[in-house]
C-alpha cells in the first residue's frame, strides 16, 4: 500500500478533510479551499522556512484545525513523494538540512 493510499485512508478513519494538493509539476501546495493560496515549495529548503510556512498560515483568518492538519499531511506525502522519506529528515536529532525539491536531494548544512 502506498503512503498516499494508505494517509487517506486514514484520514477517512480520522474523518479529515484532505483540503491542500501537492502539485509535483511546480512543487507547490495549494489550499483547495482557498484556491489562491500557494505556498512554493521550493521556498521550503529547511525546518525553519517550513516552519515559517506554518505560522504564516496560523494567522490567517480562515484557519481551522482541519486546515492546518491537512497541510501538515500533505507536506509529509509530498515530501516523502519527492525524497523517499519522511519530513522529520529536514530536522531530525536537531540538524539542519537542506531540501532540494527539484533534485531531490537532501543536504546537510
Amino acid at each position: 500500500m502506498s503512503l498516499i493510499v494508505f494517509c487517506a485512508k486514514e484520514d477517512e478513519e480520522r474523518n479529515v478533510e484532505r483540503v491542500w494538493k501537492f502539485n509535483r509539476k511546480n512543487l507547490t501546495l495549494t489550499c483547495l479551499k482557498f484556491p489562491y493560496y500557494e505556498i512554493d515549495l521550493e521556498r521550503c529548503t529547511t525546518g525553519s522556512e517550513v516552519m515559517d510556512w506554518i505560522f504564516q498560515i496560523r494567522w490567517k483568518t480562515w484557519l481551522t484545525p482541519n486546515i492546518i492538519f491537512s497541510f501538515l499531511e500533505e507536506f509529509e506525502n509530498a515530501f516523502h513523494e519527492i525524497f523517499g522519506t519522511n519530513a522529520q529528515a529536514m530536522c531530525g536529532s536537531g540538524a539542519d538540512f537542506f531540501a532540494n525539491w527539484k533534485k531531490g536531494k537532501i543536504f546537510e548544512r
